[in-house]
């Protein structure tokens, strides 16, 4: 059982031994050279170990020889400490043989490093030339690693610890000699002493090694032996003054990297770069930019790359203002587009065309309604501030030249004869010139002539109105109707049918237009003693109302004032009539029926003839025709009164019934062609009659 269980307890121990027995050994990375000295610590177990960079690192999970942990006070004592510049220290060396002093800042940074060949024993020396701060003192003596902190109190500027140096280092029990040399240090760092220390296997170690005055640290969870390089090119790292920045602004860039490095290779993200260990740069474009920086020695190189790190925003600095248009000289109704030209980012736009109009657009349009000439003007805003650019006179409008539309009023459209009208021109466009027909003869140039009509009638009046654009005609048919007034001073309105012009009243003259009185024969019995060739007239029933509305009955002899029958159209015959008028033919009245939609056979034809000229004749209504006023629908504005007639006994008939109205032409009996309209039919009646009848009658105008 005791055999089985030491047969255990030496398998395991074997085990633990085998497993915790590594050498490591030190280099330098892409070199052949080896490390001044590596500092390992254990920092699972809080202990640490100094060793010579020649010198083997022997893991083990029992140390056989001196104890290689760091030995402070009483084994080393430091006085003064704190103290101003300078200061002593002593220690026991236990053995002859290389010792090591070293002198760091707390960051780890070299001071001052010195190697003396020295004999066991208690030794000596002073540290001097130091300036304000904390360091760290490690003294090497075989095996065995001394520490202590240093509190130097000195703030003269001379002291900027460019020349510490270990001083007086003495030894009662010997000669102590200086390795003068790296290359005679090295000597005997070669010939390397193996230095144990105790380790757990998965223990974390952590290396720094130190060259001159270049350090580099390594993690490292043993678990064979191996080399371990020491890698002693830079870390780059840099800062910079500034990391948000406008378009155009300087930003310092510090160069933080360890190892000393002494090149430098920047690149700036927008195509810049620099070989300058802290150079200025200016970002004139806005953007993201990432910054790199290579940072080399004679152990290698290593880059820094901060991404997105510096934001360059917009360089925004106030507006000019300027603008062009699209077209400076243009005619009323054409739009302009302006074009906003300013400079340095406006970002608000404020216009004035001049005319009233306005707009925020950045470039807009405005139309110009009115001739004239405008001053534009445009505010430029942004955050940096405004500005205005006014253009004096800058858009010309013409006048819009377009062809004109011609009008035109009267003054009056009814007159009598030798009254004036004054005739007003509304044409629009703005004519230049004018052409007047006023439908007699005359004519006239002025804008807005008078004229004097001096003969009855109705009258179309034209309008010509012309500018550079063009021409263009109004014409009023039968616009002015000018009315007739006979020798006794009646006024008679008149109508144009078909060329013919007629009056469209019965006549009441009781003159004969050179002023001869005609008879005027009022008893019945007086009227039947007339014979065909007598002159005579009356109003019916001898009233004066109907001759107000109906007008005069005049025999056949009294209508041709003497005038020998007349077939011809027009007839010749003025008759009863004013001066410039005459008695209508029976063939003038045929070419009125033939207008109103009478057949030439029908016209020619006696009785009742057509089917609605009559109607068309006819004035409208029962106001003066008794009913049924058959078809009456005065189309054609003649507006027929129905005056009824007085027979050759002497007698009155048919008032508000019939219409009779003499012709100038015999028929083939000797007597006279008359015609009738009766209130019960739209026809035209065509009859001859004894000439010492009493009929209505109406006067043509002469051509």
């Amino acid at each position: 059982m005791k055999r089985n269980l030491f047969l255990l307890i030496f398998l395991l121990i074997s085990l633990f031994l085998k497993a915790q027995d590594y050498q490591i050994t030190f280099g330098v990375s892409g070199s052949d050279e080896m490390p001044d000295s590596v500092n390992v610590e254990n920092q699972n177990q809080n202990k640490e170990l100094d060793l010579l960079g020649g010198d083997v690192l022997h893991l083990v999970g029992r140390v056989t020889g001196v104890d290689g942990s760091i030995l402070s006070a009483p084994d080393l004592k430091v006085y003064p400490n704190p103290f101003k510049g300078n200061t002593n220290v002593e220690l026991y060396c236990p053995q002859t043989g290389v010792v090591q002093l070293t002198l760091t800042d707390l960051t780890g940074k070299l001071i001052e490093k010195q190697s003396y060949q020295v004999q066991r024993g208690l030794l000596s020396f002073g540290v001097s030339g130091l300036g304000k701060g904390m360091y760290i003192l490690k003294v090497k003596c075989k095996e065995i690693d001394y520490s202590a902190k240093l509190l130097s109190l000195y703030s003269n500027n001379l002291f900027t610890n460019d020349h510490v140096s270990f001083e007086g280092i003495a030894q009662a029990s010997g000669k102590v000699e200086k390795f003068e040399s790296e290359a005679q240090l090295k000597s005997t760092q070669e010939e390397g002493e193996i230095i144990e220390m105790q380790y757990n296997d998965d223990e974390l170690l952590h290396f720094t090694g130190f060259l001159e005055n270049y350090i580099s640290e390594v993690g490292l969870i043993p678990s064979i032996s191996q080399e371990l390089a020491f890698d002693f090119s830079p870390i780059a790292n840099f800062s910079s003054s500034l990391t948000n920045v406008t378009e155009g602004d300087i930003i310092q860039f510090t160069d933080l990297s360890t190892n000393h490095p002494d090149t430098w290779l920047w690149n700036f993200g927008d195509g810049g770069s620099s070989i300058l260990q802290n150079p200025t740069y200016t970002f004139n474009t806005a953007g993201t930019y990432s910054v790199s920086l290579d940072a080399g020695n004679t152990y290698g190189t290593n880059t820094e790359l901060k991404t997105s790190y510096i934001t360059v925003s917009e360089l925004v600095v106030a507006p000019v203002a300027e603008f062009e248009a699209s077209a400076t000289t243009i005619t009323e109704g054409e739009s302009i587009t302006f074009t906003d030209q300013s400079t340095n980012v406006p970002t608000s736009w404020s216009w004035d065309f001049g005319d009233g109009g306005t707009s925020t657009v950045q470039n807009p349009s405005n139309t110009y309604t009115t001739a004239g000439t405008y001053t534009v003007s445009l505010i430029v805003t942004n955050t940096a501030g405004s500005d205005t650019e006014t253009k004096t006179s800058y858009i010309t409008v013409s006048e819009l030249v377009v062809a004109p539309v011609a009008e035109f009023e009267a003054s009056a459209t009814t007159i009598t004869e030798g009254e004036s009208i004054t005739f007003t021109d509304q044409s629009t466009n703005v004519p230049t010139s004018w052409s007047w027909d006023f439908g007699d003869g005359g004519t006239s140039t002025v804008q807005n002539p008078s004229h004097t009509y001096t003969t009855a009638g109705a009258y179309t009046v034209s309008l010509t109105a012309t500018n550079t654009a063009g021409t263009d005609s109004e014409t009023k048919s039968n616009y002015i109707l000018v009315n007739l007034i006979d020798i006794d001073g009646n006024v008679y309105e008149t109508i144009e049918i078909g060329g013919q012009i007629w009056m469209a009243e019965n006549l009441r003259t009781t003159h004969y237009a050179d002023g001869t009185a005609i008879p005027y024969v009022e008893s019945n019995q007086a009227w039947l003693d007339l014979t065909a060739t007598d002159q005579a007239y009356c109003w019916f029933d001898n009233s004066d109302t109907n001759r107000d509305i109906y007008g005069g009955l005049y025999t056949w002899a009294a209508s041709m004032n003497g005038a020998s029958s007349s077939s011809s159209n027009p007839s010749g015959i003025q008759g009863v009539c004013p001066d410039g008028w005459h008695l209508p033919s029976d063939a003038e009245w045929k070419e009125l029926e033939i207008y109103l939609g009478m057949s030439q056979g029908e016209a020619d034809a006696q009785g009742p003839r057509g089917s609605d000229e009559g109607g068309k004749l006819k004035e409208s209504g029962t106001s003066h025709w008794s009913r049924p006023n058959a078809g009456a629908t005065n189309e054609s504005g003649f507006t027929a009164l129905p005056g009824g007639f007085r027979s050759y006994i002497g007698s009155f008939a048919h008032l508000r019934y019939r219409a009779h109205f003499w012709t100038a032409t015999e028929d083939p009996f000797l007597t006279a062609w008359y015609r009738a309209l009766i209130t019960g039919y739209a026809t035209v009646d065509r009859y001859g009659e004894q000439k010492d009848t009493g009929y209505s009658v109406r006067c043509v105008r002469d051509d």
